[in-house]
């Protein structure tokens, strides 16, 4: 290869990989980038092939634009918004007038700190790191004077006292005021002090009551009237029968689109689902005759019940349904109102007397077992 061009002792060879490299032969040095003459020389390097000179010099490729990432409104500067590259840089841009500055203008200057610092409070919060302003009082020591270390005292006494006092059974009774308050508030009577403590401290009637003493005990005597009174609220509600309930919750979501799997995992730990049956084996079979029914004909359906209350006949008052028919597939799958008017449409077809005889009689059986009720507790008391 001719020389010419480059300096004394270096030639120009080709890589395995097409690549021009310079050697030099006396030092042994090779390299990718192009000897140069020294400035003492006369000749100035000749141009070489374009070729060798982009091998030589491989373009840097072009840095990309910098774009928006984030926008914010500017609190009390509308229609400005804060705009965040994905570099990191802010610039304002109003949206009536399409305008974009890097400069902020003075006059939502003060609108832009404002909103700085509160993002930077929120992101300190979600850290879970104090604010600047706490970050500032750590550390700091407090001067105590006489006056203070006495009003400490005093209430170091005061609450002493109170300590005393309750605990000879003079504990303070929550008045109606503070019943209201932690009723208001949804108070759990069933949970802790601490872990309720949140939902009261800010309301107004908190503050009236003396000391924290006295707010506690007040909240204890509360819980305890509070829970007897959800016990026994629990203890009088009449239980349904499992299978009205079951039917109830296959009526409102167990559908003709929906299968057992998906039904099971949404309301396994529904009440309705848990209390009836012993196992998934009778759920998912009662699950599905119901959706079996529900693919019949509705004239099959409806003639169905009046089979069934026939069939029931002698139990049927004017007041009230046996559950032998209310717990029954064939009462379940119909739709409400078309069920409510063929049950009245029966009653209604009775001959006159006979729903009162029925009425009499059902409460003739009623009075029999309380009868009998009665003779077996008195037998069991003289044994």
């Amino acid at each position: 290869m001719s020389t010419n061009i480059l300096p004394q002792g270096w030639t120009v060879h080709t890589a395995p990989s097409g690549h021009l490299y310079y050697y030099h032969k006396e030092s042994a040095k090779s390299t990718y980038i192009r000897p140069q003459f020294a400035q003492s020389t006369a000749e100035p390097p000749k141009p070489v092939a374009l070729e060798s000179h982009l091998h030589a010099n491989k373009l840097k490729p072009t840095e990309k634009p910098d774009r928006p990432r984030f926008k914010k409104p500017i609190p009390f500067a509308e229609p400005w918004i804060l705009v965040t590259t994905k570099k990191g840089r802010m610039f304002v841009h109003n949206l009536k007038t399409l305008e974009s500055l890097w400069n902020i203008p003075d006059d939502i200057q003060p609108a832009v700190n404002a909103l700085l610092v509160e993002e930077k409070k929120q992101d300190r919060r979600a850290r879970g790191l104090p604010s600047e302003d706490e970050d500032e009082g750590i550390g700091q020591q407090l001067e105590f004077t006489e006056d203070d270390l006495a009003w400490q005292l005093a209430e170091i006494a005061q609450e002493d006292e109170q300590n005393n006092a309750y605990s000879h059974g003079s504990a303070p009774e929550p008045t109606l005021e503070e019943r209201e308050m932690l009723l208001d508030r949804s108070v759990d009577p069933f949970s802790t002090w601490d872990a309720e403590l949140s939902k009261i401290v800010n309301d107004p009637r908190y503050i009236l009551i003396e000391t924290t003493k006295n707010r506690r005990y007040v909240y204890d005597a509360w819980c305890r009237e509070r829970s007897i009174q959800i016990n026994a609220e629990n203890a009088s509600k009449v239980k349904q029968n499992p299978i009205l309930e079951y039917h109830k919750l296959l009526t409102d979501h167990a559908d003709s689109k929906i299968y057992w799997h998906e039904f099971r995992r949404k309301f396994k730990k529904d009440p309705a689902f848990v209390n009836f049956g012993d196992n998934d084996k009778q759920r998912e079979k009662e699950f599905r005759e119901f959706q079996s029914r529900l693919k019949l004909p509705k004239l099959q359906r409806e003639n169905d019940l009046r089979k069934l209350l026939a069939k029931n006949k002698s139990k049927i008052t004017s007041t009230n349904l046996p559950e032998d028919i209310m717990g029954d597939l064939c009462f379940a799958t119909m739709d409400m109102e078309v069920r409510d008017r063929i049950v009245k449409e029966y009653i209604e077809s009775f001959p006159t007397g006979v729903v009162e005889s029925q009425v009499s009689n059902e409460v003739q059986r009623k009075k029999v077992a309380d009868k009998e009720a009665v003779s077996i507790d008195e037998h069991e008391k003289t044994w």
